[in-house]
């Protein structure tokens, strides 16, 4: 069985290809590339495998995002474009597809939709269906600011302006979801029949628990209904919602997001021993098991430094909390307690993701397994663990000096 391949971006400025092989236990960099500015930290596959797009965490106020290809036999990434992305600091990054019914027309090309932590925007760049590059035509791309319309929330050092952490696509194709870490909200944009984005500042908003600092979103369709997690970053807690789409017909053109299970905590009785309390604690990611009974969201117990971090000055290593769910409901069965709390593998697990997101790993892995790969920046590793259900790792094999990874996908 020939190995599987991952992607590892992070703040050394290394996109790094991983091959993965489950019956050696082995993880190798077999590809390295250096194109992808000072921290690519997001990546973004298209829907065959063969482009991906990075952002570049640290770039300048105009941002950076650029396009690869990637040689699935030989994991070598090649650049194939880079533009400006509209604004400071991007966050994140995914791909917005023409609806079913324009998908042949030039004119409804896909769109890379980026989000802006410092820049307080979202922008929206056109993509050539064929070759993968990103439009250099500045006069295409689309803007969408949300300056002036919300309140910083209460945690002074980090709720000063709008800060959209995530751009993530509903699963009907229709909605994106901005969670906003310095107001305390989520926004979502509508997308017209012409593939631009639609925002309303009223009805496109949903206020959470003033300092919550939203990071993260995550969808969980199941069948008439849609669940919605917000990982929140500053409370570092979960909360549960209804997604529930606009009627045919209705004069409200933008979801309803309901309150199911707010602010349920993902952290421990107690800190570590070398800290008195929570203060340094954020939040970072969350996943579903391929099976919908096990949500696992990551927390990252020291100062946000992942260059200049200080080993000696840390715990031994931070946690995931996996939360028991009901696979029919997607309801937390039991929110009242607090979720099981397991090792991460090292520190800072900034980013992790489940293996039968990857398509090459869907088919390429032993049937019947599904693995879990942590990015973990402060010990520079990426760890990949089999998943036993439930809250259940076994750790397989890790690899260090991986570039401070931030983030890390099965490909």
């Amino acid at each position: 069985m020939a190995p599987v391949m991952l992607l590892a971006g992070g703040y050394e400025g290394k996109l790094n290809t991983l091959a993965f092989d489950p019956e050696a236990a082995t993880l190798e960099i077999v590809a390295s590339n250096t194109e992808a500015g000072e921290a690519p930290t997001w990546i973004a596959f298209s829907n065959d495998s063969k482009h991906f797009y990075t952002i570049d965490e640290h770039s300048d106020q105009n941002g950076f995002v650029a396009s690869f290809d990637l040689d699935l036999q030989t994991g070598i990434a090649t650049r194939t474009s880079s533009v400006p992305s509209g604004g400071h600091a991007p966050a994140s990054t995914v791909i917005l597809y023409p609806a079913e019914e324009h998908k042949s027309s030039q004119d409804h090309p896909p769109r890379l939709v980026t989000a802006h932590y410092f820049g307080e925007n979202v922008s929206s760049i056109p993509i050539d269906p064929v070759s993968g590059k990103l439009e250099a035509d500045l006069g295409a791309r689309q803007l969408i600011s949300f300056k002036g319309h919300g309140t910083p929330g209460p945690v002074k050092s980090r709720q000063q302006q709008h800060h959209p952490h995530e751009a993530n696509l509903d699963p009907t194709g229709r909605f994106i979801v901005v969670p906003d870490l310095g107001t305390d909200e989520i926004h979502v944009l509508r997308i017209n029949a012409a593939g631009d984005l639609v925002a309303d500042h009223k009805q496109g908003v949903t206020t959470l628990s003033a300092g919550a600092g939203p990071r993260h979103v995550l969808f969980n369709p199941l069948g008439d209904k849609t669940i919605l997690y917000i990982m929140n970053e500053l409370s570092n807690s979960i909360s549960v919602y209804n997604f529930i789409y606009p009627a045919e017909g209705s004069k409200n053109l933008f979801p309803v997001l309901e309150p199911l299970q707010p602010d349920l905590s993902i952290l421990p009785a107690q800190p570590f021993p070398h800290q008195s309390d929570f203060t340094n604690w954020h939040s970072a990611e969350l996943g579903l098991s391929p099976d919908k009974s096990a949500l696992f969201a990551s927390n990252r117990a020291e100062p946000h430094d992942p260059v200049g971090a200080d080993p000696q000055a840390m715990g031994e290593e931070d946690l995931l909390a996996v939360f028991e769910l009901d696979a029919s409901t997607g309801l937390v069965k039991s929110p009242t307690e607090r979720p099981k709390l397991i090792a991460s593998g090292g520190r800072a697990p900034r980013h992790f993701s489940f293996s039968h997101l990857g398509k090459q790993a869907k088919t390429g892995l032993p049937a019947g397994r599904e693995y879990v790969a942590v990015a973990l920046h402060d010990s520079d590793e990426v760890v990949i663990s089999e998943w036993l259900g439930g809250a259940e790792l076994k750790e397989v094999v890790r690899k260090k000096g991986v570039g401070k990874p931030g983030i890390v996908v099965f490909v």
